[in-house]
């Protein structure tokens, strides 16, 4: 649409206030509603219990192990194996990644942990 050879496009992040005044006819209409979770595969497939923040510190680095005291205050009916966490994710710049970290695409792009 920028480049004038579109009439329509689609993403999974909205945009931002800039953008709209840039484009003299842009508009943004929400037509799906994505639920996007975190999953794990432990060995049973125990259901287990998270708080927004121990995902955070998991997805930070900062919580590297199923026997860290974080999670098993939040799942203390399950045994947890000692074993390390690997998070895996999608590559930079996707929406999903937008939506756990707030950052725009062309921000995630410059980052790297």
């Amino acid at each position: 649409m920028k480049a004038g050879i579109g009439d329509f496009g689609g993403g999974e992040i909205l945009l931002t206030d800039e953008q709209m005044r840039d484009s003299k006819i842009a508009l943004t209409i929400p037509t799906v509603l994505v639920g996007i979770v975190p999953i794990d595969n432990l060995p049973g497939n125990p259901e287990l219990n998270f708080s927004g923040g121990l995902l955070a510190e998991i997805f930070l680095g900062t919580v590297k192990n199923w026997k860290d005291p974080q999670i098993a205050r939040l799942n203390s009916s399950v045994e947890l194996p000692d074993l390390p966490i690997s998070v895996v994710h999608r590559s930079p710049g996707k929406g999903s990644n937008f939506i756990f970290t707030g950052l725009s695409v062309e921000n995630q792009c410059s980052v790297s942990r």
